[in-house]
């Protein structure tokens, strides 16, 4: 699981340009630290594993694939859920699991944390 809940938390993060510079994890708790490309400034996360893992798995390629695709903008989804729903069909998922991704995906908050206190989170929305 914790390789599992690693892979997804990185390719979450790439929507926002972040990569994970450390973390450690302790039950369903990620705890870490972000950083981006050519810059100094750093974000510290924490975030409640709650998801199942085949659905982590699926929501890590949606990820993939809205970055990929360059599908959002901040923690902006750029096109409909409608769209997104399509897209992904032609791409070979089903339905259903372009469905479950999405779903699962629009309910993930990774907290961000300043000065051991959580201030805002990171998300993804229509």
């Amino acid at each position: 699981m914790d390789d599992i809940a690693y892979k997804f938390l990185s390719s979450f993060f790439s929507i926002f340009h972040a990569q994970i510079k450390d973390y450690s994890r302790r039950d369903e708790k990620m705890e870490g630290t972000l950083c981006w490309e050519e810059e100094e400034e750093i974000q510290n996360f924490s975030w409640i594993i709650n998801p199942e893992i085949e659905l982590l798995n699926k929501s890590e390629r949606l990820c993939k694939f809205l970055t990929k695709f360059n599908l959002t903008s901040g923690d902006m989804i750029l096109i409909s859920e409608n769209e997104l729903k399509d897209k992904l069909v032609q791409e070979g998922w089903s339905f259903e699991d372009a469905e479950k991704s999405i779903n699962c995906l629009c309910s993930i908050e990774v907290k961000m944390i300043d000065e051991g206190e959580e201030t805002d989170s990171f998300f993804v929305h229509f």
